[in-house]
């Protein structure tokens, strides 16, 4: 199964900070993430993504945000992660630092052993260096 995944983190510590996902089929997946540490939010993320700092507080931790992506994941073949640039992987290790669930710690292996940056392909098809 093919999802396509895309997050949003934290400036400095590169906490996952949201996570969205659709899969193959377009089932949808969509959750903002409470950062571990709320005092790394900075004026210049919530300017880039529109995500505030009063939302985040709000949020669900990555414990829990990434166990209810376990649940919502197919689980019957194997899986392919799609992004778009070579910084999600980071994101994913530094927010594996905070979480002590382990099915979220399954969740967030399996997106990193499986994550595939798409972006080379995509410069290539439209002709641009980015």
């Amino acid at each position: 199964m093919k999802y396509y995944i895309d997050f949003e983190a934290t400036q400095f510590d590169q906490e996952i900070i949201s996570v969205g996902c659709i899969n193959e089929n377009g089932r949808e997946f969509y959750s903002l993430v409470k950062p571990h540490s709320m005092r790394k939010m900075t004026g210049f993320i919530t300017e880039l993504t529109g995500i505030t700092s009063a939302e985040l507080r709000r949020a669900d931790d990555a414990d829990d945000v990434f166990e209810r992506m376990y649940d919502y994941m197919d689980k019957s073949e194997d899986v392919r992660f799609y992004c778009y640039g070579n910084c999600d992987g980071r994101f994913v290790k530094m927010t594996m630092r905070h979480v002590t669930s382990f099915k979220a710690q399954c969740m967030l292996g399996l997106i990193y052993s499986s994550l595939i940056d798409v972006s080379p392909e995509m410069s290539e098809i439209f002709k641009t260096n980015q």
